[in-house]
């Protein structure tokens, strides 16, 4: 009987060795995976912050573009009359 007993608490002991070390590598992976996306969130932010930005640009030389060639119009028209 002490035998059976000592026998359970080693493989209960293994066992529970055995489970804190997964979970130290679970939780590894789960910190890693965390920073990886917290990482890739920055980046996705930062290019499209960047592109935002370029898109703004842009349209505003159109617009000043159009005011110009608006004005460019009017003083042919005004030269015609």
């Amino acid at each position: 009987m002490l035998r059976t007993y000592t026998g359970e608490k080693a493989k209960n002991l293994a066992t529970k060795e055995d489970l804190e070390e997964l979970t130290e590598i679970v939780e590894n992976i789960k910190d890693g995976n965390a920073r990886g996306l917290t990482k890739l969130t920055e980046e996705l932010r930062a290019h499209y912050s960047m592109r935002s930005a370029a898109l703004e640009k842009r349209l505003e030389v159109h617009q000043d573009a159009y005011r110009l060639s608006m004005r460019m119009l009017q003083t042919v028209f005004r030269c015609r009359s």
